[in-house]
C-alpha cells in the first residue's frame, strides 16, 4: 500500500501511526512541488487502513478493498502454516518432490548419471 502526495505532515503522520517506509522524492519540474511517499507491505496495517476507509470509497475501489479483506480472513496465520497447507495440495506436493529428485540428478525417467554410463 502506498501513499503519495505533497503535503509531507500528514504522510509523515501515517508513518509515525503505521510504520512503513517513508521517502522524500525531489520534483524534477522547478514548477512542481517535492513530495513524500509512505509505502508498506505489512498486510495487518493494510487490512485496518482498508477497513477504516471503505465508508468514503466509491464502489469500485469499495469491492476491492472488500476482496482484500476476504482474501485476509482467509489466509493462513503463520508460515508454518502456509507451508502445512502447500504440502495437503497433491499437485503442489507432487511438483515440490520432482524438483528434488531432478536437483539430485534423477531425471524424469528415474535414471541417474551412472545408469546413463552404464549402458
Amino acid at each position: 500500500m502506498m501513499l503519495n502526495m505533497t503535503d509531507h505532515d500528514v504522510v509523515q503522520k501515517i508513518h509515525r501511526l503505521f510504520g512503513g517506509n517513508l521517502y522524500f522524492k525531489k520534483s524534477k519540474n522547478p514548477k512542481h512541488k517535492d513530495k513524500t511517499e509512505w509505502q508498506t507491505g505489512d498486510h495487518k496495517v493494510m487490512y485496518a487502513l482498508c477497513a477504516a476507509m471503505i465508508p468514503f470509497m466509491g464502489e469500485r475501489r469499495k469491492a476491492k478493498m472488500i476482496e482484500f479483506i476476504k482474501d485476509f480472513s482467509t489466509r493462513p496465520s503463520s508460515k508454518s502454516d502456509m507451508v502445512k497447507q502447500l504440502w495437503a495440495d497433491p499437485v503442489w506436493r507432487a511438483n515440490q518432490l520432482a524438483d528434488r529428485a531432478a536437483r539430485r540428478g534423477v531425471n524424469v525417467k528415474g535414471l541417474t548419471k551412472i545408469d546413463y554410463m552404464k549402458g
